[in-house]
């Protein structure tokens, strides 16, 4: 039995299958959590019994899909989660490997690994936080400089330094607390450290646009700013889903969804609590906008002082997830960035790969 096979078994045994190990198409491995399918009506009152969009890739459903456990690194040009280590970020800082970690440059860190490899789906970083939600394990993390505003006895092992605080810390050195299931088995760093990039999901031109469900995760998914794979009149797998899906007449104006007519262009960026946002869209839309994580179901304190933060007077602004380890209370699982571009190469930015295949 090789190393690796190995490896692969005692992550397995020790998690109880919630944790493996899969290599990519050069056999360098990456430490992967399995998340196995949710339901809507798992995650959302009154959500249908259909899968959750994010386990929904082309005419296929997904009995379960893999995320890294760990903010990723780059080395030879490919995305890695490996623990213990300086995620990789913008302008070439922490283990970026001399990639460019915009968005571009993270969906094809990602690509390079292989068939079934790609970035992580916005969908799917709205199933896991809704499960945190529904669990009531919201993760703390590293969001004040190097440990938890609210937890700050919980720290992690500092990678980067922010004038006289820890900034960046190594990936997966928090507390059992720093995962989303507040257990070993969980995926690290939801919370604070670096912002991560997410794929399929936009605003262009004050339009919410979606790559359908998991979509993005095909090799041939083209996100580029002209791309027709991004729809405005997305069609979501299933009538369960509802026939008024978020689409050319439904813009996110501060916040507020609102129709298209009633959208005001700004120059500046706005936020809003998440707890505080609200919708005058249909209740089909309305049930989109909640699995996604990117409405409440109530004005609740499990979403914490999570943001959505939009601007509409850019041309394009692609989704980033959680905050910075400075963002401290903002930096939570439901937080969303709407205001970055695809060209942001920024050392608060980092991304993690996921894995829609077989092992």
């Amino acid at each position: 039995m090789s190393n690796f096979d190995d490896l692969k078994l005692s992550v397995e045994a020790i998690s109880g299958g919630k944790n493996t190990v899969i290599l990519d198409d050069a056999g360098m491995p990456s430490f992967m959590v399995m998340i196995p399918k949710l339901m809507c009506s798992a995650l959302i009152t009154g959500g249908s019994e259909r899968p959750h969009p994010a386990f929904i890739l082309g005419n296929t459903e997904y009995d379960k899909v893999y995320i890294s456990k760990y903010i990723n690194v780059v080395k030879n040009g490919r995305a890695y989660s490996l623990p213990m280590q300086d995620p990789a970020v913008g302008n070439g800082v922490g283990n970026a490997g001399g990639a460019k970690i915009d968005f571009d440059g993270a969906v094809s860190v990602c690509r390079a690994k292989g068939e079934g490899w790609g970035l992580t789906p916005f969908a799917l970083y709205g199933a896991i936080a809704l499960w945190c939600r529904k669990n009531g394990t919201i993760p703390h993390g590293n969001n004040y400089y190097g440990k938890d505003i609210d937890y700050p006895h919980e720290t992690g092992v500092a990678t980067f330094y922010d004038g006289d605080n820890i900034g960046r810390t190594a990936t997966g050195s928090g507390p059992v607390t720093w995962y989303h299931d507040h257990s070993p088995n969980g995926i690290a760093d939801l919370n604070g450290n670096v912002n991560e990039w997410t794929a399929g999901l936009r605003v262009k031109n004050g339009v919410l646009q979606f790559v359908p469900n998991a979509d993005c995760m095909q090799s041939d998914c083209d996100m580029g700013e002209t791309s027709a794979f991004w729809k405005e009149n997305g069609t979501f797998s299933g009538t369960d889903y509802g026939t008024s899906s978020i689409g050319a007449d439904y813009v996110f104006n501060g916040i507020v969804y609102k129709t298209a007519e009633n959208i005001t262009k700004e120059s500046t960026a706005r936020e809003s609590l998440l707890k505080n946002v609200t919708s005058d869209l249909a209740s089909a839309a309305n049930t989109i906008l909640k699995l996604y994580g990117l409405l409440p179901e109530d004005v609740s304190e499990s979403y914490g002082n999570d943001i959505i933060t939009m601007n509409n007077g850019i041309a394009e602004g692609v989704a980033i997830k959680g905050g910075t380890y400075a963002r401290g209370r903002a930096a939570g699982i439901f937080s969303t960035n709407l205001s970055y571009l695809r060209t942001s190469d920024y050392r608060a930015v980092g991304f993690r790969s996921a894995y829609y295949g077989d092992i």
